[in-house]
């Protein structure tokens, strides 16, 4: 069984980085955002959120679900 990769914290843009987290435990992940989520994504900019998706490296998640906390 495969479990989803969950992040909770507050929702940031930058131009070095895109879209990221800024992780309730102090990390900043690096959202992997597909083009049907970029809508809805820059509707949150600056809440609290919670990304389920996909581990794709260190810090980058690949985003399946986005939704304000």
């Amino acid at each position: 069984m495969i479990f989803p990769f969950i992040v909770t914290g507050m929702l940031r843009w930058s131009r070095e980085r895109d879209f990221f987290v800024e992780a309730d435990d102090g990390g900043q992940w690096a959202l992997d955002l597909p083009s049907a989520l970029t809508e809805r994504t820059d509707r949150l900019l600056h809440q609290r959120v919670a990304v389920e998706g996909g581990r794709t490296g260190l810090s980058t998640v690949s985003v399946d679900r986005i939704e304000e906390r």
